[in-house]
């Protein structure tokens, strides 16, 4: 992903958060290099913020489930 500042990426995660509904069935489906190459940057850029929140909460589920073991 290019480099963004940081006031970018808090805006780019408020419109993920708004648009999560959305978001969540684009990244689940797993893009290819050749739909991630036609996104537009910003989209792009809001995947991987998804993907990142959502690699942390499984992380975060893991955790949790060895724990109770």
């Amino acid at each position: 992903m290019a480099q963004i500042n940081r006031l970018e990426e808090f805006r780019l995660k408020r419109e993920l958060d708004e648009e999560i509904a959305l978001w969540r069935p684009v990244v689940n489906g797993i893009l290819t290099y050749t739909e991630a190459c036609m996104m537009h940057p910003r989209d792009l850029a809001k995947a991987n913020l998804l993907v990142d929140r959502m690699i942390k909460e499984q992380k975060q589920s893991m955790k949790g489930k060895s724990g109770k073991g």
